[in-house]
């Protein structure tokens, strides 16, 4: 054991991690005007994965910057150890430390700030995240803070004094940073999602897959909502629960809940890569994507769900996602909700489940493809910049 104390030690000392840098001029341009892209590099140094949409939300912003004559910086959000001059930027984009730390070092006259916000307001997040996690407390006598999803720090500065902001999601998460700022233009804009699947490769048999219920997220189970649900599928055997995503990381969490996942009719996945037969496979089972979150920018996996498999969607407004007259809404955050939303889908006809499902397919193809965010992202950035430019 002291051995690998000492091992452990000597790694961290000698072997260090490495600095994040920034991403310099990423297309290798001329252009006069530079513009700093504050989101994540990993897409730019290894390529596009299929993780997370953010990988594909990145680049698209890059492109659009490019296409704009910027000469286009990229950086982490989470990076703080850069000397980063800030002042040389026309336009900088996007969020997290190096926004906020520009603000100490630019000229406002000079330089556009767009925020890119991912999910609701951080403020309004927080209350409601942890809000959640009292309330399993009271049931479990488990503070399981990292079931929550919260940010600590607030990025008050970018909240208040950017130029304007292009936030994920619908009017709901908009106006959760209207709430707080009335100055700042705020534009939504459709959260994207990787299509794997036509609505044609899916093939179910309607009248069993009515019973079955998909959640698929990721971190911050509590958050969004798995526990109400475990709570709900085990108090009755006649529904089936699938769930992809969750991370055993949260080790309270599948500590508190192991029993439930022992149910017959609860099914743990683990994490599903989209491109996999196992994720066409789930999709065919179920009909419904369930998802009773506190707060969401968009709800991307959702949105990849409906959009893979037409998957009819049952969500709360927290998750900032437009369901039309498809999708099933959860009233509030609360196991007499989630039931009841749950017997309206019960209770749809095998021909109603199969036009909704064709709906929420078309929809989602339309309104949350890759190209339809790409055309709202310039749109936005162009009418903001006009405006600075004015």
């Amino acid at each position: 054991m002291f051995l690998n104390l000492l091992r452990k030690i000597k790694r961290r000392v000698f072997n260090p991690k490495p600095k994040k840098k920034v991403l310099k001029n990423y297309f290798q341009k001329t252009y006069t005007q530079k513009a700093l892209l504050s989101y994540i590099t990993e897409p730019f140094v290894k390529g596009v994965q299929y993780k997370h949409t953010n990988h594909n939300e990145v680049v698209v912003i890059a492109k659009i910057l490019d296409k704009l004559n910027y000469q286009v910086d990229i950086i982490d959000f989470d990076n703080n150890n850069c000397t980063v001059p800030y002042h040389q930027y026309k336009l900088i984009i996007g969020c997290g430390r190096p926004l906020e730390q520009a603000f100490y070092e630019i000229n406002l006259q000079k330089t556009c700030v767009v925020l890119y916000g991912t999910g609701i307001h951080n403020f309004t997040n927080n209350q409601s995240s942890l809000k959640r996690v009292y309330e399993n407390y009271l049931k479990t006598n488990a503070l399981m803070i990292n079931s929550a999803r919260f940010v600590e720090e607030m990025w008050s500065l970018q909240n208040n004094f950017s130029d304007a902001a292009i936030v994920l999601g619908n009017e709901y998460v908009a106006n959760s940073f209207r709430a707080y700022n009335t100055r700042t233009p705020f534009y939504p804009i459709p959260a994207s999602f990787h299509q794997v699947l036509n609505f044609e490769d899916i093939h179910r048999n309607i009248t069993e897959a009515q019973k079955h219920f998909l959640w698929f997220g990721s971190n911050g189970l509590i958050h969004k909502g798995l526990d109400l649900l475990l709570e709900v599928f085990s108090q009755r055997q006649d529904i089936y629960l699938h769930i992809c995503g969750a991370n055993t990381w949260e080790k309270d969490f599948f500590e508190v809940y192991q029993g439930h996942f022992n149910y017959p009719n609860i099914f743990n996945h683990g994490f599903i890569n989209i491109h996999t037969v196992e994720f066409k496979n789930i999709l065919e089972k179920c009909a419904f994507v369930i998802f009773p979150s506190t707060g969401e920018g968009g709800c991307a996996s959702v949105v990849t769900a409906m959009g893979n498999g037409g998957t009819i969607p049952i969500i709360t407004q927290e998750c900032g996602l437009d369901v039309e007259n498809f999708g099933i809404m959860i009233e509030d955050l609360s196991i007499p909700s989630i039931k009841n939303a749950i017997e309206t889908a019960l209770k749809l006809a095998p021909s109603e489940i199969q036009e909704r499902m064709e709906k929420t397919y078309n929809f989602v193809s339309k309104v949350h493809s890759v190209k339809e965010y790409e055309m709202n992202m310039e749109r936005h950035l162009k009418k903001i910049l006009n405006k600075k430019n004015a």
